[in-house]
């Protein structure tokens, strides 16, 4: 079982927020509108409230909301390994989640 405390240390430690956020802006430069589903890039993500999840396989996944004009519009996570090495990232929107398709 992982702690409140020792989630709040992992973000620190391994600077969840800045890897969050560079990795939102890197998926904004190298995909287009379409390939993201949305209809303008004027999205960001909340940094400051960071969940955390361990997943089946025993990896770490650290995730944020987007915002468009301060509304949720979906989330985006990051995945480590037990390593703490990124191992994939999601960008996730409510027109994804629900149209059915996930």
């Amino acid at each position: 079982m992982t702690t409140i405390n020792q989630i709040k240390s992992f973000i620190k430690k391994y600077n969840i927020e800045n890897e969050l956020k560079k990795s939102f802006s890197n998926l904004l430069i190298m995909n287009d509108c379409e390939d993201l589903n949305i209809k303008d890039k004027n999205i960001e993500i909340d940094k400051n409230n960071i969940q955390y999840v361990k997943t089946t396989l025993g990896f770490h996944l650290f995730k944020t909301s987007i915002l468009k004009n301060n509304e949720k519009i979906g989330y985006y996570a990051l995945e480590y390994d037990e390593n703490f090495e990124i191992i994939d990232d999601y960008f996730i929107n409510k027109t994804v989640i629900s149209s059915g398709i996930l």
